[in-house]
């Protein structure tokens, strides 16, 4: 996205709350636009497919979709595929170059039981939705929740592998979606705000503020995800229909206002020095206060907030 720095600023001083209230109501017009073409797609397949990258705002994204689709009329629910990851082995599980278990890798997921489920949705049966425990790695056993899929219903599966290869071979007939902030590049097309910059900042916040995760850890884990990103998700993004933008702009003045101090004495990864640019950038950013954070924002996943008319599933 193409911002000149000083307009953002100017907004972000000027009338913040208003300001956010405008790239939100953006945002919504995207997905509007999605959903109008999803609903188009329905008499193909009820299945709807969406991926992104990790912090792209696939969850909440998917929700709004819902949400839309709902007001149109249309019943939707949302699945997230992680209920469709296996039981890890650690003796058969996929490795990193360094012997780690991959958890980024497609061969986590039960592709073969999403298929079938796909089969099922077409033919509006009733798919049995596993139940995956992340604390233990593993599925928990007989614990499912049935959806009966009606005439006419809108599925939407989400997760980082939604758009895998491996599913696309075998089932490319599903409406598919990418999700992905774009961040702001200059006016001579160089980056200005790294969209990578944004997910990172992003997750950073969520698993500090919500999940007590040391900034740290997040950086320290964030070279494998990004490794997964390339080898993963990124090569099938050219099977989407549809890619909506989910960066706010004024997004980058809340995180030079809540930024966490990230200590990285003793870490050698890649992401060392993008974290140095990224501290570099940030003053160049006016402040903003995160109590500005619109109702319902797509940021309420990475910030904190109530969104009264969420829909969860």
């Amino acid at each position: 996205m193409i911002y000149e720095l000083e307009r953002l600023n100017n907004e972000m001083r000027a009338d913040p709350a208003g300001f956010a209230q405008r790239c939100d109501a953006n945002l919504d017009q995207r997905l509007k636009k999605c959903a109008a073409e999803v609903a188009e797609h329905l008499s193909v397949t009820p299945t709807v497919l969406l991926s992104g990258p990790s912090a792209s705002g696939k969850t909440t994204a998917a929700g709004m979709l819902e949400k839309v689709l709902d007001g149109m009329g249309i019943e939707t629910h949302v699945i997230s595929m992680d209920n469709y990851f296996l039981t890890v082995d650690r003796e058969t599980a996929p490795k990193t170059p360094d012997g780690k278990i991959d958890y980024e890798s497609p061969k986590c997921l039960d592709i073969e039981l999403l298929l079938r489920h796909f089969e099922i949705i077409d033919n509006c049966g009733t798919i049995d939705i596993p139940t995956y425990d992340f604390t233990r790695k593993k599925r928990v056993e007989g614990e499912v929740r049935p959806l009966k899929v009606n005439p006419g219903d809108a599925i939407i599966f989400e997760g980082i592998h939604a758009l895998n290869g491996d599913i696309m071979r075998e089932y490319g007939k599903a409406a598919r979606i990418f999700v992905a902030p774009s961040g702001i590049d200059n006016p001579d097309g160089t980056p200005l705000f790294k969209g990578e910059w944004v997910r990172f900042l992003r997750r950073m916040v969520r698993d500090w503020k919500f999940r007590g995760t040391p900034p740290e850890e997040t950086l320290e884990m964030w070279d494998t995800v990004m490794r997964g990103e390339q080898l993963y998700i990124r090569p099938f993004e050219q099977y989407a229909d549809f890619t909506i933008d989910t960066f706010l702009p004024y997004e980058i003045g809340i995180f030079k206002a809540n930024m966490p101090p990230v200590n990285t004495n003793g870490y050698s990864g890649i992401w060392t020095s993008q974290i140095e640019e990224i501290k570099e950038m940030l003053p160049k950013f006016e402040s903003m206060d995160a109590s500005l954070v619109p109702e319902c924002s797509l940021l309420t996943e990475f910030w904190g907030g109530i969104c009264k008319n969420s829909v969860t599933t």
